[in-house]
């Protein structure tokens, strides 16, 4: 405690050393505070009040001078700077579609180059096409022809000799009439046409007959010769009788009357014939 003490002492001592040193005027109640604060807390707080008045004068000051000065007005060698720019602008903009011109040139150079490719590739191609066209059409106007009458006259000559030797000479049987009409042969007959028709053995049997279609026997059209009592008619074979025996033959009422002298009651007579 006695070194407490001591301190105390020094301090004070040194304080009222300082206060005779300093003016009157200083020494004020604030000041006192001031000092014996010290100890306690040494940092001082800064006074804001001196300077924060004189800031707001100067601002205000600087604002009125800067309102009140005047702009200069614009000289002639501002207004030959603003023409230098605006006719140097006008030479940039005038300047640029000179650039642009230059981009056709090659544009057409490149377009003249593919105008030769086209020209030679048509001119060969018409060329192979007419050689072809003729020699198709000519060979078969030239066959067909040819083949044509070659097969009619083979069928023909076939049939003549196939038939030749089938009851050849005189032939007996009995002769009937019956009402005409369509026959097998395919041809359609009147009464009053000289007609006959054949035993369906003679019919079926024919050389040359397939027995698939009656209207392409070879023994249809063929004529023969009948006689009845020295009475002899030619009749032409269009049709087949089915009740007949194989060389009886079926007239027609007009053929049968004029073997018969218009006597239809007969009936049935007995007759002869061959292939005429």
């Amino acid at each position: 405690m006695s070194f407490a003490k001591s301190v105390v002492i020094l301090l004070s001592a040194f304080s009222c050393v300082q206060a005779l040193a300093t003016p009157h005027g200083i020494r004020d109640v604030h000041h006192h505070r001031a000092v014996a604060a010290r100890v306690a807390q040494p940092v001082s707080e800064p006074d804001n009040s001196t300077f924060l008045v004189p800031k707001k004068r100067d601002l205000r000051k600087r604002a009125l001078r800067k309102r009140c000065k005047a702009r200069p007005a614009p000289t002639d060698s501002s207004s030959a700077v603003s023409t230098s720019s605006s006719s140097s602008e006008a030479a940039t903009s005038s300047a640029a579609p000179v650039n642009v011109g230059a981009d056709p040139n090659s544009i057409s150079s490149s377009s003249d180059t593919p105008t030769p490719t086209p020209t030679p590739t048509p001119t060969p191609t018409p060329t192979p096409t007419p050689t072809p066209t003729p020699s198709s059409t000519e060979a078969p106007a030239t066959t067909s022809t040819s083949s044509a009458p070659a097969t009619t006259a083979a069928s023909s000559s076939s049939s003549d000799s196939s038939a030749s030797g089938f009851l050849d000479g005189t032939n007996s049987g009995d002769g009937t009439y019956y009402s005409t009409g369509l026959g097998a042969c395919g041809i359609t007959n009147s009464d009053t046409d000289f007609i006959v028709a054949v035993s369906e053995d003679l019919f079926d049997n024919y050389p040359g007959y397939d027995g698939v279609n009656p209207n392409n026997n070879p023994v249809c059209n063929r004529q023969i010769v009948a006689t009845y009592q020295s009475v002899s008619i030619t009749v032409t074979v269009t049709d087949r009788c089915t009740g007949c025996s194989e060389t009886s033959l079926d007239f027609s009422p007009s053929a049968f009357s004029q073997l018969t002298n218009n006597n239809l009651g007969l009936g049935r007579i007995p007759i002869t014939w061959h292939w005429a």
